[in-house]
């Protein structure tokens, strides 16, 4: 069995569009890589590609923001 982990942090949501430019654009600053907020799809598409990858055997967890693997650096 191997157990991946995604941990997302700030996405495009409902509630979000509902806050200020300022606070999302605040938000999106923290960010390390993009410097923007998540976008739904794409979270879609990384726990899609975690299933569908077989080489993925071990556990490995993924940053909240860009997405990328914690051990990783844009």
């Amino acid at each position: 069995m191997r157990a991946c982990e995604v941990a997302p942090g700030v996405f495009e949501t409902t509630m979000m569009a509902g806050a200020a430019e300022e606070v999302q654009a605040a938000l999106a600053a923290t960010i390390p890589c993009p410097k923007r907020l998540g976008r739904p799809a794409e979270f879609g598409e990384r726990v899609g590609a975690l299933l569908e990858n077989p080489y993925l055997s071990a556990p490995h967890s993924y940053s909240r923001d860009s997405l990328t693997p914690l051990s990783m650096s844009c």
